[in-house]
């Protein structure tokens, strides 16, 4: 168990903590520690009944990202939250650090990337589909990420 856990937030119906890159959000395939895991550990050990706790897993951050999460202690804010999430009253923002050089690549502004995918259960992955076919792809969803380029750093040569 990771006993360096860092909670920003808790209450007696959601959690908010940081998970450290590296570290999965749930349990998969591998038997590496998970967010999950810790925090139920983290709610055992501080609880005074010792029973089960309850978590529920609001949203996933990929196991190299590093980032805020919300959890759920109940199931009532397990509800709440979902449905948050699915009318879009909470928005997910993100801050990517790039080692390579993009300057080409990259505008100033706002720049919007739209495209379609489609994840496969089995390797639980998901892939683009063209646009042209999105119309005839069975459970191809429309993904939108919002972009804009805060600073460019020149490394040094």
């Amino acid at each position: 168990m990771n006993n360096n856990l860092t909670i920003l937030f808790e209450d007696t119906h959601i959690l908010v903590c940081i998970k450290p890159a590296g570290v999965p959000s749930q349990s998969g395939r591998t038997l590496d520690s998970d967010m999950v895991n810790q925090l139920k550990n983290y709610l055992f050990q501080n609880s005074l009944d010792k029973t089960p706790p309850y978590l529920g897993l609001i949203h996933r951050l990929d196991r190299p990202v590093e980032g805020i999460m919300v959890f759920a202690k109940t199931p009532f804010a397990a509800k709440d939250l979902s449905q948050q999430i699915q009318l879009k009253s909470i928005k997910k923002k993100y801050l990517a650090v790039l080692t390579a050089d993009l300057t080409e690549e990259l505008t100033t502004g706002e720049t919007k990337l739209e495209d379609y995918l489609i994840k496969n259960g089995i390797t639980n992955l998901s892939s683009i589909v063209p646009t042209k076919d999105a119309t005839k792809t069975k459970d191809a969803k429309k993904a939108i990420l919002t972009y804009q380029v805060k600073e460019v750093l020149q490394s040094p040569k």
